[in-house]
């Protein structure tokens, strides 16, 4: 199946199911950035498990084709659908796909696509490919972009116990100073996600380092401090 006819099959279902006040409430949410069909996420997720039950998954190069161009359609359902079809492809992912997480989150960014793909697609690719980390670090770190640079600080939400700490805690010291809210709120974050298997270390890197308050509340938020 070609990825432009699995996308017109799909823009019927999504509109089938469109509502128009519901559209215009999660719009708003997202402070008007995006159009919305109006699916919310339970729905919108039921309609694609019974869409991938009924249409063939999409081959090697037309999935990625199908994600570029979701990528670049107005409606925010695009986006959530390209993100967990590259998921559900996870077994074919590539070298050069962690190049196209990338992408991902540099265009159409917004706090509710990144925070899907730096930990669910970037940080499960680098999971698998550690030897790669350091340069992609690196990078997302010197582009000034602040979305890549949130994702270097949670890409490792999901890796509990095997956090690399000392990666972690060199680039919240380093984004300290920044007055961005989505890298304070990321700093918390991420900080606070590694206190559930480290929680001595995060309150002594906290104690230590000059965060905000936002960053050091987030941080200590489930710790008795």
């Amino acid at each position: 199946m070609m990825h432009r006819d699995w996308i017109a099959a799909l823009e019927a279902e999504f509109n089938r199911a469109a509502n128009a006040t519901q559209a215009q409430r999660m719009s708003a949410y997202m402070k008007n950035r995006f159009p919305y069909y109006g699916i919310m996420a339970t729905p919108r997720r039921e309609i694609l498990y019974r869409f991938f039950d009924r249409h063939s998954i999409l081959g090697e190069e037309e999935w990625r084709l199908a994600v570029e161009a979701m990528w670049k359609l107005p409606q925010r359902e695009w986006q959530y659908t390209a993100q967990e079809l590259c998921l559900k492809k996870k077994l074919d992912w590539v070298e050069d796909d962690l190049g196209f997480f990338t992408w991902m989150i540099g265009e159409q960014s917004w706090w509710d696509t990144v925070d899907f793909i730096a930990p669910s697609l970037a940080g499960e690719f680098l999971r698998k490919k550690p030897e790669l980390i350091p340069a992609t670090i690196e990078s997302w770190m010197d582009s000034g972009n602040l979305w890549l640079q949130r994702s270097a600080l949670i890409f490792q939400l999901k890796y509990k116990k095997a956090t690399d700490a000392n990666l972690l805690f060199a680039l919240c010291a380093q984004l300290a100073g920044e007055k961005e809210f989505f890298i304070r709120k990321a700093i918390g974050w991420s900080l606070r996600q590694y206190a559930n298997y480290n929680p001595d270390a995060v309150k002594e890197f906290v104690k230590m380092h000059t965060l905000s308050a936002l960053s050091a509340r987030e941080a200590l938020r489930k710790l008795d401090c």
